[in-house]
């Protein structure tokens, strides 16, 4: 996140306060995190007020960074304010994650059934509403139920009147976060559900302005004296915004994308300030009290998040064949065990030792290595086999990339890596993991142009294999001898690299294939990196999702809980640098010594 100092366009005095930046601030009305309450995320506009709902975790797994409501009495509200007022346009946007549907039991002025309300704003009567979105078993006009419910919207302003319907429960499966987003314009109301247009027409469209009333903004419950139906949403919501504009497809999308905070300090004041995070944990805290906090012979290192111990004084001297040992303040044979002075012998001193006395014999004798290309005769462009797969090469630079996705399953040692996990096991295990986009019973979306990605022969042989950061920093090595995963600055030279032939802005064009993208959202391929659209496997519920939307490929630097990687989107010329969680799958490219 950055801090957006961007003047709202309906009170020039308001500024943005910390947001995601996937949050369009051009005319943004309101933001509303839910962090375990109704706290405002823009400066100036009033916080929400909750009765009922309590702190829950949000798709990310963040500790109360969703609400939940109960279904029974849980409602929270936003009293009005000056952004809702004389608007021509508007835009709805909030994740959602049913807990179940709506039961009938009540009539309902001529229909009988039941609605779960998540956000509404109402003049006086029914006939007036400016706003109202439920997910609801009954219709208008409607003599009975309708068994598979649908998604309702309905806006009374600018001489349109009534409700209109779209969408099935199936849409919003329970027990799963769906981002859903109604764009009101002056002649057209669309929705989109994760990112994709499902409906686009006149009905509920502004016809210029949106009926201006003073009561609150009421979410989780349809304040309405008229209605006898219930309206209790149960389940969890999560960031709720608002703009006076209708937000365009390539906006809307960047909601869906959002990637999982990073939690650390985000006080840049504090000793223990940690640039990349963005969602602030409670643990910021002054150099002063850290420095107390240490014990002797140690101080506060703000890298490493730690105490560590101080550099040991100049040493009395030691006879021939011993060392000064500071933690006995002692002469003892060399080489001491602590080779680095920290009062541990651990595995950091056995790498110590390696740094300075290590030696390897030249890979000539082990010929028979998997992915050994130190043989004469091989160079850049030639293909790599590893365990019976002939990878292609390419030459970026001076840099040599694996030109298609890994997709071994075992480590360079010849140990397995786990496969075949189910959705439970994939976001539970802290092991390196593997798995083929689409494999198992897992939910699956594909939108793919050229094959169905969720046929998991097809997706392995166009995309190669997925596999969460644990597999990456595993110490058997994903990559072949003489290869690793590239770490976060080396893909920061590729980029650079690129740039730097003439494709600033539009490096990601570069990289990506030439098919298989959705939308035509194809590349170039000007530097034979093939870059393919081959989703991802999410780390909060182990669902394979975007295929043919977005290709994500790890480095091998971690990042707080997190871990860099660069993504590409079908609607994005850029390499995107973000962090995932490790328990995401993702692709891998391998990268020469």
């Amino acid at each position: 996140m950055r801090n957006l100092l961007a003047l709202l366009l309906f009170v020039p005095s308001l500024c943005l306060a910390q947001l995601p930046e996937y949050v369009s601030p051009d005319g943004l009305i309101g933001w509303f995190p839910m962090n375990g309450s109704l706290e405002s995320g823009i400066i100036g506009i009033p916080d929400g007020q909750i009765n009922g709902p309590t702190g829950t975790p949000d798709r990310f797994g963040v500790s109360s960074g969703a609400l939940n409501f109960d279904g029974i009495d849980d409602e929270a509200t936003i009293d009005h304010y000056s952004g809702f007022e004389n608007l021509a346009e508007l835009t709805i946007s909030i994740w959602l994650n049913p807990s179940d549907y709506p039961s009938a039991y009540a009539n309902c002025g001529g229909g009988y059934g039941a609605a779960y309300a998540l956000v509404s704003k109402w003049a006086s009567t029914i006939a007036s509403r400016t706003f109202l979105i439920v997910l609801s078993d009954w219709g208008p006009g409607s003599t009975g139920i309708n068994p598979d419910g649908y998604l309702q919207v309905c806006n009374n302003s600018g001489g349109v009147t009534g409700c209109f319907q779209s969408l099935s429960y199936a849409t919003f499966p329970l027990n799963n976060w769906t981002h859903l987003a109604v764009t009101m314009g002056t002649d057209t109301t669309t929705i989109y559900v994760n990112g994709l247009s499902v409906y686009s027409g006149e009905s509920g469209s502004t016809n210029g302005s949106l009926l201006h009333t003073s009561n609150p903004i009421f979410i989780g419950n349809e304040e309405d004296a008229s209605a006898t139906c219930p309206r209790f949403y149960s389940g969890q919501l999560d960031d709720l915004g608002f703009w006076n504009r209708a937000l365009n497809q390539s906006e809307v999308e960047s909601l869906f994308l959002s990637t999982a905070p990073i939690i650390g300090c985000t006080d840049t004041d504090a000793c223990n300030f940690q640039p990349n995070a963005n969602l602030d944990d409670g643990s910021c805290i002054s150099c002063e009290v850290l420095a107390s906090a240490c014990g002797e012979g140690t101080v506060w290192d703000s890298t490493l998040q730690q105490c560590i111990s101080i550099a040991p004084p100049c040493a009395p001297s030691c006879g021939e064949g011993t060392v000064w040992d500071p933690v006995n303040e002692e002469c003892i044979i060399a080489i001491p065990a602590d080779l680095n002075y920290d009062g541990c012998i651990t595995v950091a001193d056995l790498l110590e030792l390696l740094t300075v006395h290590g030696t390897c014999p030249p890979y000539p004798e082990w010929p028979d290595f998997p992915g050994d290309t130190s043989t004469t005769g091989w160079s850049c462009g030639d293909p790599v086999t590893y365990w019976d797969y002939d990878y292609a090469t390419v030459l970026i630079g001076d840099q040599c990339w694996f030109a298609e996705n890994l997709r071994t399953e075992k480590y360079a040692n010849s140990d397995s890596i786990s496969a075949n996990l189910t959705d439970a096991e994939w976001t539970s295990t802290t092991a390196g993991a593997t798995a083929v986009y689409g494999e198992g019973n897992s939910t699956c979306s594909n939108f793919s142009p050229d094959i169905e990605a969720c046929d998991e022969a097809l997706s392995l042989a166009e995309y190669g294999r997925l596999y969460n950061w644990y597999a990456v920093d595993d110490a058997h090595g994903l990559c072949p001898a003489g290869w690793h995963v590239p770490t976060d600055g080396e893909c920061t030279e590729l980029e650079e690299t690129i740039t730097s032939q003439g494709f600033d802005g539009t490096e990601g064009t570069a990289l990506k294939s030439t098919t298989g993208w959705y939308n035509n959202g194809n590349g170039t391929d000007d530097f034979g990196f093939s870059a393919l659209a081959g989703g991802y496997r999410n780390g909060v519920n182990g669902y394979f999702v975007n295929a043919g939307h977005y290709c994500s490929w790890w480095s091998s630097s971690p990042i707080g809980g997190s871990a860099w990687n660069r993504n590409l989107l079908y609607y994005s010329a850029d390499i995107n640098r973000v962090n995932n969680d490790p328990h995401f799958g993702l692709s891998v490219r391998c990268l020469k010594d």
